[in-house]
C-alpha cells in the first residue's frame, strides 16, 4: 500500500486515434496488474504490480515473486504512473503496457525550458521555481551541466544571469502559497512527487493543468486554465 513517500514515474500517452481515454479494462486485462482500490474520493487508483524479476532492493531479501504497488491516473489519451521506485515503471511499461497498447505508449516530451523560461519571466503565474536542472552550452566540456536549487530561483540574480547560457531539462515548482515543491518534471516525461495524503494528488493534477494550459505538455496547450484536465 502506498505510504507518505516519494513517487516517480512518467506521463505517458496513446497513439491510438479510437481512445479518447484510456479504458481500465485494458489495464487489468494483465495479471501483473491487479486493481486495490480508488485513492480516497481522487481520480488515481492503486494497483499492485507482480513481477518475477527483483526491481528494488528489498526484493533481494524475499523470493518471487515481486509485488510492488502503482499509482496511476488516466486523463483522455494519457496515463500517469509512479511508484516508490521510477524502475518499477519502466519495467511495468517495457514489459506489460508495451504488449497491451499496439502502437505502444509513448513518453509525452515535457517542454521543462519553456517553464522555466515562463515561471522567471512572469512571477505572477503563482507557482515558484525549487529546483533547476540544466545543460551548459558554452563550455563544451569544460562545464557540462548546472544544478539550481531554492525556494523561488526566478528571485535570485544569479539564477537570472545564467539563464540565457542553459538548457533546462528538469525543473521543480510549488504553489507560491506553500512552503513545499509540489511536482518535478523531465523532459522526457519524467514526473515526481511527493505522495503525502490524497489532498496532495488534487495539488499534483493542478500544477500539471497549469503546465498544460502554457503549452508544454507535448504540442500545445490542451489543458485550458490551472486546474483543468491535462490531457
Amino acid at each position: 500500500m502506498l505510504q507518505s513517500e516519494a513517487l516517480s514515474g512518467v506521463l505517458l500517452a496513446t497513439a491510438l486515434d479510437d481512445f479518447t481515454t484510456i479504458p481500465r479494462a485494458l489495464l487489468t486485462s494483465s495479471t501483473n496488474f491487479r486493481p486495490k482500490s480508488r485513492i480516497a474520493s481522487s481520480h488515481w487508483e492503486e494497483f499492485d504490480y507482480q513481477s518475477s524479476e527483483a526491481l528494488a532492493r528489498e526484493d533481494l531479501v524475499r523470493p518471487p515473486p515481486f509485488v510492488h504497488p502503482i499509482a496511476c491516473r488516466v486523463s483522455g489519451p494519457r496515463i500517469l504512473l509512479v511508484a516508490p521506485h521510477k524502475r518499477i515503471v519502466e519495467h511495468a511499461v517495457d514489459k506489460v503496457l508495451s504488449k497491451l497498447f499496439k502502437p505502444r505508449l509513448r513518453s509525452v516530451p515535457i517542454l521543462v525550458d519553456g517553464i522555466v523560461r515562463a515561471l522567471t519571466d512572469d512571477p505572477s503565474h503563482g507557482y515558484l521555481l525549487t529546483y533547476v536542472h540544466a545543460r551548459v552550452a558554452p563550455y563544451g566540456t569544460d562545464l557540462r551541466s548546472q544544478s539550481f536549487y531554492g525556494d523561488d530561483l526566478a528571485n535570485a540574480k544569479l539564477f537570472r544571469d545564467a539563464l540565457p547560457l542553459i538548457s533546462c531539462t528538469t525543473c521543480g515548482i510549488r504553489p507560491a502559497d506553500s512552503e513545499h515543491e509540489i511536482l518535478r518534471l523531465g523532459n522526457d516525461g519524467a514526473v515526481s512527487f511527493f505522495f503525502a495524503n490524497p489532498e496532495r494528488l488534487q495539488k499534483v493534477e493542478d500544477a500539471l493543468g497549469f503546465v498544460a494550459s502554457l503549452g508544454f505538455l507535448d504540442a500545445g496547450p490542451r489543458g485550458g486554465p490551472s486546474g483543468a484536465t491535462w490531457a
